[in-house]
């Protein structure tokens, strides 16, 4: 018998693509409203730029018990499918899904570099912090 121990302080990293997954019903009404779409666009990018970082780094400050491997793991992983659930909505809605021009290339690229870099420079200073804090 296989047993699965979950640890409930996970779930905190889904809650971004839940976010972004909501926004899917505003995406399909952009294509009946003109200008919504742009509005739409823009909230999801500063969501998954600026927002989604800051959440996750709170949330992996806050949570002690999980090991620091798993919240690199789930912060990367919460980003990066944030990130391509916002191309997802945006490639359907706009017919340009595998057919992306380069100003929406470049936008995605910053897309999952900002975040990513973000969490990054956070994991080493956390890592370095725990390193000092270990030493004395």
């Amino acid at each position: 018998m296989i047993n699965f121990k979950i640890n409930s302080n996970i779930l905190y990293y889904f809650f971004p693509p839940a976010i972004c997954l909501l926004t899917t019903i505003f995406w399909l009404l952009s294509r009946k409203y003109d200008n919504m779409g742009y509005y739409v666009s823009t909230f999801c990018i500063i969501l998954n730029i600026i927002v989604i970082p800051i959440y996750l780094i709170i949330i992996n400050f806050v949570i002690k018990d999980v090991a620091m491997g798993k919240k690199i793991i789930f912060s990367f992983s919460s980003s990066i499918t944030s990130t391509t659930i916002h191309y997802l909505n945006y490639g359907i809605t706009t017919k340009t899904l595998f057919s992306p021009d380069y100003e929406t290339k470049l936008i995605l690229f910053y897309e999952f570099i900002a975040p990513c870099s973000i969490l990054a420079v956070f994991f080493v200073i956390a890592f370095i912090c725990n390193l000092i804090k270990s030493r004395t």
